[in-house]
């Protein structure tokens, strides 16, 4: 059982960079327009505790915006102590939304910080005191139940891209994605948990709870019989494509994974390749559907996405261009962990029969 349990206390966006161990879990932010800004938004806290001698607590804080900043300039998040004007930033946006993990020392529910803050900041320039506040919301904010996760929370971009990763790799399933997620743990700790758990005969959410008792790695082998890089060595399984590489926290080797290849057979999309155009903000699909066109065309998948995002083209108009059907184009179900449908976040475009034109099959 986790150190104050799974009790869904934790709204610790700031909290979770604050006081002492408490009670973890997800937690709802409302951000509020301040003197008229116009900008509101939502933020999700999600944080665990870590027993032991040392104990510390997960914590991952998302949050997103109804507008992206004006241009030359960014939106910057905060923890704040409204009575004693104090506040520790959390780092700049990127765009719209703001997405960090840390672990902290404390973390508790009575202070320092009561609230979450967002000012705007020029560009490339961090300012250590908030220049003109934007949106603040109150914690602790509202709790959510296990079966909202999906629905109700701001989560990284690439939630639905890493849970797909756990699921096909480990054969976890949903709801225990979803519950080590609301306890605070991220996918880097959960794809480990899940590969020592199939060594030791033990579920990903025994391995996590026995890891949030405080319980070390070395502790873990010993009740398994083995020896730490035992444990840690991966699991036989079926690899979806490539060769091995160092994933995630460095202590597991994992195949190098990939989504469609050039006509030289070099990948257009591995892993490396998507972390890079995800920290951009860009989504899953718009990865896969660049990579639809330039596996055929040849073009460079940067030069496809900065097509959408800084010239202002949809993909209907650059398949168009090219002389290719859309809905061949916008078929991600080859994507490696997507279902060939597009997350409930992502804008999605329509298409009548009139629009869709030949192109080459993909």
């Amino acid at each position: 059982m986790r150190n104050t349990g799974l009790a869904l206390i934790v709204i610790a966006l700031m909290l979770a960079l604050v006081g002492t161990a408490q009670a973890a879990g997800l937690h709802n932010v409302t951000l509020s327009p301040v003197d008229n800004s116009n900008i509101s938004g939502m933020a999700t806290t999600i944080a665990g505790n870590i027993g032991g001698s040392n104990p510390y607590s997960n914590v991952e804080i998302n949050a997103r915006l109804n507008s992206a900043p004006p241009a030359n300039m960014v939106y910057q998040g905060w923890l704040v102590n409204t009575a004693q004007n104090t506040r520790t930033s959390l780092g700049a946006f990127n765009g719209m939304n703001l997405n960090i993990r840390q672990n902290m020392v404390s973390f508790a529910d009575n202070g320092p910080f009561n609230a979450i803050a967002v000012s705007l900041e020029p560009a490339n320039s961090m300012s250590t005191i908030p220049t003109t506040i934007v949106a603040q919301g109150n914690l602790p904010g509202t709790v959510l139940a296990m079966n909202d996760f999906s629905n109700m929370a701001v989560l990284p971009p690439d939630e639905m891209f890493q849970r797909q990763i756990a699921m096909q790799r480990f054969g976890l399933t949903d709801a225990q994605i979803t519950s080590m997620r609301a306890s605070g743990w991220g996918y880097d700790t959960i794809e480990v948990a899940a590969n020592v758990g199939k060594q030791c005969n033990r579920s990903a959410i025994d391995v996590t709870n026995m890891l949030a008792q405080g319980t070390s790695w070395d502790q873990i082998a010993t009740t398994c019989n083995t020896t730490v890089a035992s444990l840690l060595t991966p699991v036989p399984s079926m690899a979806v494509a490539g060769t091995t590489q160092q994933y995630g926290t460095g202590r597991l080797i994992m195949p190098t994974l990939f989504y469609q290849r050039y006509s030289n057979g070099r990948p257009v999309v591995t892993q490396d390749i998507w972390d890079y155009w995800s920290m951009r903000g860009y989504s899953w699909r718009d990865v896969a559907v660049a990579a639809n066109i330039a596996a055929v065309t040849g073009e460079d998948l940067g030069d496809l996405l900065t097509m959408t995002r800084i010239q202002g083209n949809t993909w209907r108009t650059i398949a168009m261009d090219r002389g290719f059907n859309y809905d061949d184009v916008t078929n991600t179900s080859g994507w490696p962990f997507g279902t060939g449908t597009t997350p409930s976040a992502t804008t999605t475009e329509t298409t009548t029969p009139s629009e869709t034109m030949t192109s080459p099959s993909y």
